[in-house]
């Protein structure tokens, strides 16, 4: 056996072995790479049955991926799984391809292309026209409120703060009992705006439904065009996501919220009837919080 691989990733060596393999070792490892999550419960017999393979040709694959057996492939896809779940935990789009042996700027280029392709992805996925009814119901509310929930509080402050530059009348909050209050309140003419990644948040669900119940406006951003958030919003503007059906929000996906901001707030700000006078006057009150190269 060929030790030194051991230690590796075993998805970026299943990635390569066709590159040297037949074609049942190539299926084989393309079965592995897309039931990667099975792999670790499945005992060898069960593997090869659902792979549509013999055991002899799982033994095979094994071999050339550098393990003694089916046994050690296993704990090492269990390992890789759990190294997978943690990055999960922290919200990163770990490459399938990557491994822990990569140098920084291989692993630097692979997430940095993560990131372009799910820019290019939401470029694809802008709907002009719900980012038009978004722009219209911004403009005619009275009063805009941002609700995020988790990693979607930064998103929705972010939001609040480029309204108030535009001199746009908004609050924020992430408290579900405070913003329940305010769609409960809010005066006719107020608009609800909520950002929530997966669309099943339960206090963001919950909140629009309050809204709507009392004839409140209301936008969502999200990555999943079915989800409760989105059929409850009179707009819905949809973000770019990297694995299909999963619910872990991650960084590249949050890129592409603040790519669908970006979109957003530069239509709005050519729209927006004050936005010189506005912009000037949040700059100036700015700068007044910013250290002035004479007093360094």
């Amino acid at each position: 056996m060929n030790t030194s691989h051991s230690a590796d990733d075993p998805i970026s060596r299943l990635q390569t072995i066709s590159s040297f393999s037949s074609t049942a070792i190539e299926r084989l490892a393309q079965f592995a790479i897309e039931r990667r999550e099975d792999v670790p419960s499945m005992a060898i017999g069960e593997f090869a049955e659902a792979a549509g393979a013999s055991q002899t040709t799982v033994v095979r694959l094994c071999k050339e991926l550098g393990y003694a057996g089916y046994k050690e492939f296993r704990m090492a896809m269990a390992e890789s799984r759990g190294t997978r779940r943690n990055a999960d935990l922290l919200g990163l789009d770990v490459p399938l391809e990557a491994s822990s042996a990569d140098d920084i700027d291989v692993l630097a280029m692979q997430v940095i292309r993560i990131n372009a392709d799910i820019l290019a992805d939401t470029l694809k996925l802008i709907d002009t026209e719900a980012i038009r009814r978004a722009i219209d119901l911004m403009l005619s509310s009275t009063q805009i409120h941002l609700v995020g929930f988790g990693s979607s509080a930064p998103l929705a402050l972010d939001i609040y703060q480029r309204l108030l530059r535009l001199g746009i009348a908004a609050s924020y909050d992430f408290d579900p009992h405070i913003v329940a209050t305010i769609a409960a309140t809010a005066p006719p003419g107020s608009l609800l705006f909520g950002i929530s990644y997966s669309g099943t948040t339960r206090d963001l669900v919950e909140t629009l439904e309050i809204a709507k119940a009392h004839k409140l406006r209301t936008i969502v951003l999200t990555s999943f065009a079915a989800s409760p958030a989105a059929h409850v919003a009179d707009v819905t503007l949809l973000s770019a996501l990297r694995s299909a059906g999963r619910p872990t929000e991650t960084i590249s996906s949050r890129i592409s919220q603040l790519a669908i901001v970006d979109v957003l707030f530069v239509s709005l700000a050519l729209r927006h009837p004050w936005k010189a006078e506005m912009v000037e006057a949040a700059e100036r009150a700015l700068d007044r919080k910013r250290i002035s190269r004479s007093e360094m």
